[in-house]
């Protein structure tokens, strides 16, 4: 279908990461499809890369971390035809997004969440997602349990130990609960339920 339209040239999967727009289609959401989606946006070599998902399901817990990895239109496959997979293609190549109204909504409320919780603990030195990781860690959860909590993959969380680790030069995951605990993060003026 998009071989035919001439505003467009497919690349080969070896290309893929020099790609302007990249197409998934998928039948559900899944850990899985965000790691996938992910690893899309890691592989790019192209600063304005975006992602255009087509989707039989999609949980609205997804949506952040979808758009976090280049994910800018949302298309639900059972509702879209060629014209509306070309348009979203067009409109996310030059910067517009295309989402369901519930997912907008999803998105706006995740942000005002961030926002309040933004100035009181920005000073800390971690961000709120390695604040929430950090604090299910303390509460003694696995790897896998803050993934299922936070609605990430269990890459995503060793991806964001690892990098925290790294920046604030802790040792081990005993040495972030420490700081963290040093910081005030896991007092109950700061507890997140």
């Amino acid at each position: 279908m998009l071989r035919l339209y001439r505003g467009c040239r497919l690349l080969t999967p070896k290309r893929q990461p020099a790609a302007d727009v990249v197409l998934m289609i998928v039948d559900v959401v899944t850990d899985e499809t965000l790691t996938r989606v992910a690893d899309v946006e890691m592989a790019s070599t192209n600063p304005h890369m975006r992602i255009v998902l087509i989707a039989d399901i999609v949980d609205e817990k997804y949506v952040v971390q979808l758009v976090a990895h280049g994910v800018v239109s949302i298309l639900c496959r059972r509702h879209v035809g060629a014209r509306d997979i070309i348009r979203a293609v067009e409109n996310s190549n030059s910067g517009r997004a295309d989402l369901p109204d519930t997912m907008v909504r999803a998105l706006i409320e995740r942000v005002r969440s961030m926002h309040q919780d933004h100035d009181a603990d920005s000073r800390l030195g971690l961000t709120m997602r390695e604040i929430h990781v950090v604090r299910l860690l303390a509460d003694g959860h696995s790897t896998a349990e803050i993934a299922s909590n936070l609605n990430y993959s269990e890459r995503t969380i060793k991806n964001i130990l690892r990098n925290m680790m790294a920046r604030l030069g802790l040792r081990n995951r005993a040495h972030v609960v420490a700081h963290a605990m040093r910081h005030g993060v896991l007092t109950d003026g700061h507890r997140v339920s």
